[in-house]
């Protein structure tokens, strides 16, 4: 793996745990910008990132914090035995639970770990499985370790630096996909050189803050209640993990879900209840208090009538999932 331009890394594009997994290995492999690229669960993104890789000569393809959906393991199945058959190796390094159908998955890797981690996040798994252990790994393997488990940060300057990443990758997944991989990966490579803090950072959280609390705040004043679960409807202005907690307040619901009606995707947090078994009945994945699932666009979500299809059709799966 010394030829830096055919290492390719994947990784998820919607948290600090996403980017700094990512730039942890950049920094190990030399990676620049180019071969970074950044994915969720939505069709649109796995596929524009499946088209980039097949487009690439890789010989190593590392892919980070990502789970394989129930609906996606066909999909990636495909794009990993293309990549074996150009005779690359595949590194995945994952802290999500996995369906049963992505066993295959895991089996065309060379090294595979996955499978729910309540004390590692992915860029401390990184950072382990490499033996990535110098003094600048260690700060963002913690920093990122509380952002990913909901850890409050003791300092006030580590709870600011946590809160600006997570408004600039709200901002950065509110774009087009091309700007947004363009800006994922220009603050993923910031972070992998060792600039953490930054002005270009805190310029782009503080304009999207002011957006987002407005959003917020439209977005609160109709909530649905769907067998005892909250659900709200905004737009990729929000800062969704700030959405969700409001949400709690407000509903004072056990189980809150946020729906991005733009990017067609909805976000799943409990408190104690054990949610990830709802995300893979809705074709998503993640933690048993955090997870997420696609939404399909056959429910025009702008429309009341369309968001009154989709809950009752989420109603039933929650009854079938939680109760």
């Amino acid at each position: 793996m010394q030829a830096q331009s055919r290492i390719c890394l994947v990784s998820h594009a919607e948290d600090l745990d996403g980017l700094a997994s990512a730039a942890l290995l950049a920094r190990k492999f030399g990676v620049g910008k180019e071969s970074i690229y950044f994915a969720d669960y939505s069709p649109q993104l796995l596929s524009f990132v499946f088209k980039k890789l097949r487009s690439r000569n890789c010989k190593a393809v590392f892919v980070t914090d990502l789970s394989v959906n129930e609906s996606k393991a066909k999909d990636w199945l495909k794009i990993l035995s293309s990549l074996r058959r150009k005779h690359a190796r595949i590194f995945w390094l994952d802290h999500h639970p996995w369906p049963e159908n992505a066993e295959a998955v895991a089996k065309l890797c060379d090294i595979a770990e996955y499978g729910e981690n309540a004390r590692y996040c992915a860029t401390e798994i990184v950072a382990n499985t490499l033996s990535i252990k110098d003094a600048y790994a260690k700060k963002l393997a913690k920093l990122v370790h509380m952002s990913d488990f909901a850890i409050k940060p003791k300092s006030r300057k580590d709870k600011m630096l946590l809160k600006a990443y997570d408004l600039a990758i709200a901002y950065a997944n509110s774009m087009s996909i091309e700007r947004k991989e363009s800006l994922l990966a220009s603050m993923s490579m910031e972070i992998s050189r060792g600039k953490l803090e930054n002005e270009r950072i805190n310029k782009i959280a503080s304009l999207f803050e002011k957006v987002s609390k407005k959003e917020i705040a439209k977005s609160l004043r109709r909530i649905y209640t769907v067998a005892n679960v909250a659900v709200a409807f905004s737009s990729s202005k929000a800062l969704f993990d700030e959405l969700l907690e409001k949400l709690f307040e407000k509903s004072g619901k056990e189980v809150v879900i946020a729906v991005n009606v733009d990017r067609g995707k909805a976000s799943i947090r409990s408190k104690k209840r054990d949610i990830s078994g709802l995300a893979i009945a809705m074709h998503g994945g993640g933690h048993p208090h955090a997870a997420g699932f696609p939404v399909s666009g056959k429910y025009k979500l702008s429309s009341e009538s369309g968001r009154m299809l989709f809950l009752k059709m989420l109603e039933k799966k929650i009854r079938k999932s939680l109760c």
